[in-house]
């Protein structure tokens, strides 16, 4: 684990495991990360942290709304330190130092997507099959 994976877990531990169990703090975590990605620049300077972090907004929210339930409270853990990370402007490298303020940000998201790699596969697969589902539903 690298300095910013360490500082995120030490950091955001507790909090993430409150925020965790409780639907509401993690629907509004979740909408504060989406505003925040709503910026072009902060979408650019994640590079390819942004499709990770974007995944785990999407489970997030389906696991809020209980239509996905197949990842352990470890997983949604981990996550949310992830994502409070990223929304921590004052961490290992501050987000307003231009163009190098969101390296330890995507780091941290990556190293987190890497060690979630099979959960959030597994995601994605339910994600795009529901997706289908729903589009026959529709016709």
């Amino acid at each position: 684990m690298k300095k910013a994976e360490k500082l995120a877990t030490k950091k955001f531990g507790k909090s993430a495991e409150k925020i965790s169990q409780n639907k509401e703090e993690l629907k509004e975590l979740a909408s504060k990360a989406f505003e925040k990605l709503d910026d072009e620049k902060v979408k650019g300077r994640l590079g390819e942290a942004f499709e990770t972090l974007t995944a785990f907004l999407r489970l997030i929210k389906a696991y809020v709304k209980g239509d996905y339930r197949k990842v352990g409270i470890g997983t949604i853990i981990s996550i949310v330190i992830a994502i409070l990370y990223f929304l921590n402007p004052l961490d290992l490298i501050p987000d307003f130092l231009f163009a190098i303020g969101f390296l330890d940000d995507a780091s941290v998201i990556l190293w987190t997507g890497k060690k979630l790699l099979k959960d959030i596969e597994e995601f994605k697969t339910w994600e795009t099959s529901k997706d289908k589902t729903d589009n026959q539903n529709e016709s």
